[in-house]
């Protein structure tokens, strides 16, 4: 199995630094997926936007959806972010 390092917030960029606040603040931690994609100078801060972003999807089925994530990832999944 390949290993690689979380980054913390002093590694990763300013807009990056920002989302891990926002992260920080709402859900107590940075979840090591997110921290990952912070490598990206700005793919947080995208990913983060993308996943809040304006849907067809009633809250039933984005619930839905979340938690057939969770099922397959086993990541937690915050779902007052997807209400």
């Amino acid at each position: 199995m390949t290993t690689f390092n979380v980054p913390t917030r002093e590694e990763v960029s300013a807009s990056s630094q920002a989302a891990f606040d926002t992260l920080q603040k709402g859900l107590g931690m940075v979840p090591n997926l997110y921290a990952a994609i912070a490598y990206s100078e700005n793919g947080l801060s995208r990913y983060l936007a993308f996943q809040t972003a304006k849907t067809s999807l009633s809250n039933k089925e984005k619930e839905a959806a979340m938690n057939y994530l969770h099922n397959i990832t086993e990541v937690p999944i915050d779902f007052q972010t997807f209400a």
